[in-house]
């Protein structure tokens, strides 16, 4: 019983760690990505205000695998979304390709 008992919090353990490595899973902090992150938020936030006299925009990012590219970008979207539902910014779509 002791055996299967471990197998099992094991498989919970890795279990959480897939959840975790999934893109969709942002982590609660970002270390050493707050400048790359106001630099994204600003960059859209201007694109946003400017979207009238365009039709449309791109950001491009990129980096080394596993530096928190995705990660960033998804939590400055968050966020723009957060300020769009308070009435901070003008309503916008977005579409990400990873």
């Amino acid at each position: 019983a002791d055996a299967s008992a471990q197998f099992v919090q094991s498989a919970n353990k890795f279990e959480h760690a897939a959840e975790l490595l999934q893109l969709s899973t942002i982590p609660s902090s970002l270390p050493c990505r707050e400048k790359e992150m106001q630099q994204i938020e600003s960059l859209i936030t201007e694109a946003l205000y400017h979207a009238d006299s365009r039709t449309g925009f791109c950001l491009y990012v990129a980096g080394l695998p596993g530096t928190g590219k995705t990660a960033s970008v998804t939590r400055v979207m968050q966020r723009l979304q957060e300020r769009t539902a308070r009435g901070e910014l003008p309503p916008f779509e977005s579409v990400s390709i990873n």
